[in-house]
């Protein structure tokens, strides 16, 4: 090819003089290559378009690859198959190969890309993993003639690299779609673990077969797993992309949403509930920092928020009209009594609404206002409620602006409400020892929140319920020191070990800091077992010269000194 003016040529992000180099980069290890495949991809491929650089760029990437003295580069025959097919996710759609015919540069390109074919075929016997998933990404997008389809099918059951078995099933789908009826017959048969569901799935919508329903959820919910990003040339490493690239070729895929959901029960998947979130049309629908009525939704919406709320915890997070918690979607879908917070009032809204209502004022609330006007007119337990429900982030009142109650101030409203605030913090502790539906309810309450129930229940002479004490805070403040105190001695030596055991690895000077902490409370938590272990910690690398003179003495007396 005749001299390239890199200086001159343009690609996506500007000027191309950085290209050569760039190239040349792939073949480093670590960072150089990282960087090198992020810029290149960026600039150099566009979906469905061919660009001025694709040709130049595609030249220079065949003699990397056909160097003689020089091992293969994975990341040059995968950035020479983006370029051939103008971008991998693209190149799903089932256009994509006739347009490719249709476009000249999309065609010289190929040309060009095509010389390596040979050599493709022999890497899928390498024995460098990485380059055997290049192989299979390549062959499936560059091929035309689908010669190499019997060999990723055997691969597709046999391949020892789970990753790879995923690719291959995935690559199967293009071939299938090329006329290959040996692959279309053998996307029919895969059966295997979540990584061929995951690539069988999008094989199967790329070649057009039908999928039932499990199919899909199972194979979207499976690319959601721990793939090893050198072995996943799919997507740019990002599943989600697979998964959104493939679903747009599905009829009323969006209508899969509450499904999606629903699969990821027994192993919640944040992305796959943000992925239904999205295709149910929330993010379209509504804004970010808005909460909307029911009412407002539709029914594959209200179908979908109904399924969110039957996984712990999966409404944390999500926002787009969603009511920020699973306790108040309940309420707020009228699955559950309505609260203080879904009363009607005057105004003919409900309250929740008309506190929100308050951030569309030209001069912003101040966190004070939100709580006072949540709290307003209300008894001294419903205030409690509220004020839990919105640290529990209900309709993200408080997650609108960054808020907190603080523990003095819930403690406050506990005390006002006289026996119902005893039974309150009775049934949070319950609920955080609980299943683990009820555990992920009361997630958001900070570590001071608990030791301020706990205190509670320690004043009314309530024992503490057994489970809990991964929640209680060990350090030399009163309050510690009282619910510390009122733990059954095995429980609290038990709590003692476990943040000993915690602190195995960490540096010394976190170490030190824990003993320095817990030298102030021995004549509470010290036994024979516990004493020995502080020891131990306190004679360990530099720890004993990091913590003071005083936490010293203490731990290494013979008795200890209340």
């Amino acid at each position: 090819m005749a001299s390239v003016d890199w200086k001159n040529l343009r690609h996506a992000r500007g000027s191309a003089a950085q290209v050569p180099q760039l190239i040349l980069d792939l073949a480093q290890p670590g960072h150089p290559s990282d960087a090198a495949s992020f810029h290149l991809t960026e600039a150099l491929v566009v979906a469905g378009t061919w660009l001025p650089t694709s040709v130049p760029a595609a030249d220079q990437l065949l003699e990397l690859l056909t160097w003689t003295d020089s091992k293969p580069v994975p990341r040059a025959l995968r950035l020479l198959a983006d370029l051939a097919s103008a971008g991998h996710l693209w190149f799903f759609t089932p256009a994509a190969p006739a347009r490719r015919k249709q476009d000249a540069v999309g065609q010289a390109t190929l040309a060009l890309t095509q010389r390596v074919l040979p050599l493709a075929r022999t890497w899928l016997t390498s024995p460098e993993a990485e380059l055997r998933a290049a192989a299979i990404f390549f062959l499936s997008l560059v091929e035309e003639d689908a010669a190499s389809a019997a060999a990723i099918a055997e691969l597709a059951r046999t391949e020892t690299t789970p990753e790879l078995r995923g690719g291959a099933a995935l690559a199967l789908g293009l071939y299938a779609r090329a006329g290959n009826e040996a692959s279309k017959q053998l996307l029919g048969e895969l059966n295997g673990d979540r990584y061929v569901q995951a690539g069988a799935w999008a094989g199967r919508v790329i070649a057009g077969l039908p999928c039932s329903e499990y199919e899909t959820t199972a194979g979207v919910c499976a690319w959601f797993t721990d793939w090893r990003p050198s072995l996943l040339p799919w997507g740019y490493t990002r599943p989600l992309e697979v998964v959104m690239a493939a679903g747009r070729l599905v009829p009323s895929y969006e209508e899969l949403a509450p499904a999606l959901v629903r699969s990821t029960a027994e192993n919640p998947s944040a992305i796959v509930c943000n992925l239904a979130v999205d295709l149910a049309g929330f993010t379209t629908s509504f804004k970010e920092s808005e909460v909307v009525p029911a009412a407002a939704l539709s029914p594959l919406q209200r179908a979908t928020a109904e399924a969110l709320i039957a996984i712990p915890g999966a409404m944390l997070g999500l926002s787009h009209g969603l009511p920020g918690c699973n306790r108040a979607a309940e309420r707020w879908l009228g699955l559950a009594a309505p609260g203080p917070l879904e009363q009607l009032e005057n105004s003919g809204l409900m309250r929740w609404q008309r506190v929100r209502a308050l951030y569309d004022a030209e001069e912003p609330p101040t966190a004070d206002t939100i709580i006072a006007e949540s709290l307003k007119d209300l008894s001294a337990a419903a205030q409690l409620e509220v004020a839990s429900e919105l640290l529990l982030g209900a309709y993200r009142i408080l997650i609108q602006i960054d808020a907190t109650i603080s523990p003095s101030e819930l403690a406050e409203l506990a005390k006002a409400a006289g026996q119902y605030g005893v039974s309150w913090a009775k049934e949070m502790v319950g609920l955080a020892t609980g299943s683990r539906a009820e555990a992920e309810s009361v997630t958001p309450l900070a570590p001071s929140h608990w030791m301020m129930i706990f205190g509670l229940l320690v004043d009314a002479g309530i024992p503490l319920a057994p489970g809990c004490e991964h929640l209680i805070v060990v350090d030399a403040s009163a309050e510690s020191r009282k619910v510390l105190a009122a733990l059954p001695e095995p429980h609290r030596e038990q709590l003692v070990q476990d943040r000993i055991k915690r602190l195995e690895g960490r540096p010394d000077i976190l170490k030190a800091r824990f003993l320095d902490q817990l030298a102030q409370l021995l004549d509470v938590i010290a036994s024979p077992t516990v004493l020995t272990a502080l020891r131990a910690m306190l004679e360990s690398g530099r720890v004993g010269s990091r913590v003071t003179a005083e936490t010293a003495a203490r731990l290494r007396a013979g008795e200890v000194q209340p």
